[in-house]
């Protein structure tokens, strides 16, 4: 690694997707030799970040395509030859020309580089997992550097993280393993590891353990309904209790369960969280709703679905709800509130009828007790211009200008609602990697359980496996208790992601063409073959 050039820039005020935004994040090639101060770049300033110095390599101008942009697109103070992130780890340290570096961590980009590079939103985050998205350093010991001078190893900890590690592991896409735990325990042990870094991982893991649904259990599990509340005249919540009195499993705040009553099953969102029984919230209206009001237990499956609070994220929090779109809005603020470390602001814009708003008086008061939740009901249409009106200049305390777009955001209605808030507030602005939308809509009509009631042999690719059919396991459960490997979600036929093309034979359970929803599928013949 070679220095070619330092770049700095001064804070000034930018309009920036119509928010001023205070920022240093242009920056400018600076006349060799360089003087590297105690706090970075002489002539640099800094609105947000505590890191000293920046750096990315022109190879990385040249994979994104910027081979004859000027040092200082990318808003770094050192523009060098090469820069391997795989291979930097936090606490290498290295002498360049007189001073002392020492690498910090991963940059974490914001909204301000797709800005400066024309890029949408969705860019930052392909450019945080690319490997070229370049490193953070502090100093040492200051000292002046001259074009061309190299990066010198003086020390550093091989079992330290790496910076390509961390960028992957501060994404929050990033599922974490156990593997994964203990790479972010090392980068926490780590003295040189940067604030903004720290903060992020430590957020992470705070509420990890907690957000991890404990194993849960296959098939059925029999629940007795141990308490009708009614919410508005159409709407009861059930509280569901275990008729084996077993422990229940932990679940991220805003998923489901499946549901049986006799022959129907339906999918209903948890609406509380972090108590000792479940609870949904059914508006009543079809035979879903009829079979429940008459049952004294329902058959439950396991909580799962892919709508569900990030509580290691740090970014405000706004949620949208629409009439019974509420109810998983419940659980997300219950578990927002119980969040293990810091707790960013909360919007809830809900749109209700006055005289049915399912619960109001629980939200007015929850709402009136923590001065960072922020509550706005709508008697008229609730649409993305209406959320970004309320949005619009409220920014994180504490941390800069965060501004509407860089929320998380959780919008749950209808369908035609859901779809126009969210693809409203990606046209003006927000960022689609940060927008999470579920609606209510019928999943696919699975069998209440299999017809068929001899064995049968599956076979999944390679793999031949039998069906016992006195387990009433569905085709996904069969495939996972053998140890195979088959990608699913929501198990209630809703998210598509465990749907496979039926090879030969025929499965109990809704097929699209010549495909069928494994997870809630079973066999019909005596033989079954699924890609």
């Amino acid at each position: 690694m070679k220095v070619l050039g330092c770049n700095a820039g001064k804070v000034r005020t930018q309009r920036i997707d119509g928010e001023e935004v205070r920022t240093a994040y242009l920056k400018s090639p600076v006349a060799a030799p360089w003087t590297i101060t105690a706090a970075g770049a002489d002539g640099d300033e800094v609105a947000v970040h505590t890191n000293h110095l920046y750096a990315i390599d022109r190879e990385s101008y040249g994979h994104w395509g910027y081979a004859s942009a000027e040092d200082g697109l990318f808003a770094e103070n050192l523009t060098l030859d090469v820069l391997d992130q795989s291979a930097l780890r936090v606490g290498d340290r290295f002498r360049v020309g007189t001073a002392v570096v020492v690498v910090t961590g991963p940059r974490i980009p914001c909204w301000k580089l797709t800005w400066r590079l024309g890029r949408p939103k969705t860019f930052m985050r392909e450019f945080r997992l690319s490997g070229r998205s370049g490193a953070y350093f502090n100093v040492v010991s200051p000292g002046v550097v001259e074009p061309g001078d190299p990066l010198v190893p003086v020390s550093g900890d091989p079992g330290a993280p790496t910076v390509a590690e961390l960028s992957r592991l501060c994404d929050s896409g990033t599922a974490i393993t156990a593997a994964d735990r203990e790479v972010i325990d090392r980068a926490l042990a780590c003295p040189d590891l940067s604030d903004g870094v720290r903060g992020t991982l430590t957020l992470k893991m705070a509420n990890l353990a907690r957000d991890a649904a404990a194993d849960g259990w296959r098939g059925w599990r029999r629940f007795t309904v141990d308490e009708v509340v009614p919410e508005t005249p159409d709407v009861n919540s059930y509280v569901l209790r275990p008729v084996d009195a077993g422990a229940l499993p932990g679940f991220r705040a805003g998923q489901h369960v499946v549901v049986r009553v006799g022959d129907v099953v339906r999918t209903w969102s948890l609406s509380a969280y972090g108590t000792d029984h479940y609870r949904i919230t059914v508006k009543r209206r079809g035979a879903g709703s009829t079979a429940l009001a008459a049952a004294s237990t329902v058959d439950l499956r396991s909580p799962a679905g892919r709508f569900h609070l990030d509580r290691g994220s740090f970014r405000p929090v706004v949620l949208v709800a629409s009439g019974i779109g509420i109810t998983p809005m419940i659980a997300m603020i219950q578990a927002h509130l119980d969040r293990n470390g810091f707790v960013p602001p909360l919007w809830l814009l809900y749109r209700t009828r006055a005289e049915r708003t399912a619960f109001g008086a629980y939200l007015d008061q929850l709402f009136a007790r923590h001065e960072h939740l922020h509550l706005r009901y709508f008697h008229a249409p609730l649409t993305a211009e209406r959320v970004v009106e309320v949005m619009r200049g409220n920014y994180l305390p504490g941390a800069g200008d965060v501004p509407w777009f860089e929320s998380d955001v959780y919008v749950c209605g209808s369908l035609a609602f859901t779809t126009e808030v969210r693809d409203g507030l990606i046209a003006l602005g927000a960022n689609p990697d940060l927008v999470f939308a579920e609606d209510f809509v019928a999943a696919a009509s699975p069998p209440a359980g299999p017809r068929r009631r001899t064995d049968a042999i599956v076979r999944f690719g390679g793999h031949e496996v039998r069906w016992p059919a006195d387990r009433e396991q569905t085709l996904l459960e069969l495939a996972e208790a053998a140890g195979l490997d088959r990608p699913s979600d929501c198990r209630a036929g809703t998210c598509r992601t465990c749907e496979a093309r039926v090879l030969e034979g025929a499965v109990d359970g809704p097929v699209v063409g010549d495909r069928a929803l494994l997870c809630v599928s079973y066999p019909l013949t005596e033989r079954v073959a699924v890609e």
